[in-house]
């Protein structure tokens, strides 16, 4: 059992501290968010339910992801990730990080739905189990 406990990106606060992930040093760290979840109502945005097969996650055309692909890596928003490229994610568990292909993305559109950005100290965060960057 993890020493941390799985929150909801909606119900994160300033000053919660949660498992992020310093690139350059290929290591997970903590990072405290800093800002308030900003709340966008995007009515008709492009939306990529994006998924490695065992994970997955619906994004905005907002939402920035790191990934790579062939061996480069890529910080870009999620309406360029293409089946394929590989997705940074975190097994909490084991506090260790895999990189995972990209099996699907099905596209489609916001409907008046609420969307959460918040930020972290370091600028990245994990949602379930795939690191986004704010």
């Amino acid at each position: 059992m993890s020493w941390h406990e799985k929150a909801s990106v909606t119900g994160l606060s300033i000053g919660d501290i949660v498992l992020s992930y310093d690139i350059t040093q290929d290591t997970i760290v903590e990072a405290e968010i800093i800002d308030s979840v900003e709340e966008f109502y995007s009515d008709g945005k492009e939306t990529f339910d994006i998924s490695t097969g065992d994970y997955g996650i619906n994004l905005t055309i907002f939402h920035i992801i790191p990934y790579y692909r062939d061996g480069e890596l890529i910080e870009d928003n999620s309406g360029t990730v293409q089946v394929g490229d590989s997705l940074i994610l975190i097994d909490e568990d084991e506090l260790s990080i895999s990189r995972e292909t990209v099996t699907s993305i099905t596209e489609g559109v916001t409907d008046n739905q609420v969307v959460y950005h918040p930020k972290s100290s370091n600028g990245y965060y994990f949602v379930n189990r795939i690191l986004l960057h704010d």
